[in-house]
């Protein structure tokens, strides 16, 4: 294995920093904790995304990625598939937003979350509920904490003269 990590470190170090045949794979760890926003963006646009990922850690990158999606200017079709594999890795919907708040969420809401997304057939904050086998007002503070962050929206609609609330996914539902 450390031979694989080692081809992966020259392939992506020879992609993304030709001109430094010194940098250590330890050395762009260190800049990249350190916030070098050069080294971050070219890693993101020059490196294979799979590459980035694996030199990284999966773990790594899902906490980090977030932030660092802020900070700088990157290749847009790099950002699309980075932004996916998160949204894939913690949502469970390649299309879902990126939102570090997510990472905050207890893992029965990550859960809830990621049935969320998966499910588009889901009609109300009772039905999810049901689907997870959860006390509803619980689901239901998870459908409230998921607006708040900005990755859901609630959708209103009667239905048998009774309002009901539709929770969607931003952009994975419609």
């Amino acid at each position: 294995m450390p031979e694989l990590t080692d081809d992966v470190w020259l392939r992506a170090k020879r992609m993304a920093f030709w001109d430094q045949g010194l940098l250590s794979q330890a050395q762009w760890h260190l800049r990249l904790k350190q916030l070098h926003i050069n080294t971050l963006v070219q890693s993101v646009d020059r490196m294979r995304a799979c590459d980035f990922i694996a030199l990284l850690s999966q773990p790594v990158f899902l906490k980090r990625w977030p932030q660092w999606r802020r900070l700088g200017t990157f290749n847009a079709n790099k950002r699309i598939i980075l932004d996916a594999v998160w949204a894939r890795d913690v949502i469970g919907d390649s299309s879902g937003p990126v939102c570090e708040a997510v990472l905050k969420f207890h893992p029965k809401r990550q859960a809830t979350l990621r049935l969320l997304a998966s499910h588009t057939d889901i009609s109300s904050i009772y039905d999810l509920a049901k689907r997870t086998g959860r006390n509803y007002r619980r689901v239901h503070d998870d459908v409230v904490a998921y607006e708040a962050a900005g990755i859901v929206r609630l959708v209103s609609e009667t239905r048998g003269g009774r309002m009901v609330k539709v929770p969607k996914v931003l952009g994975v539902h419609r």
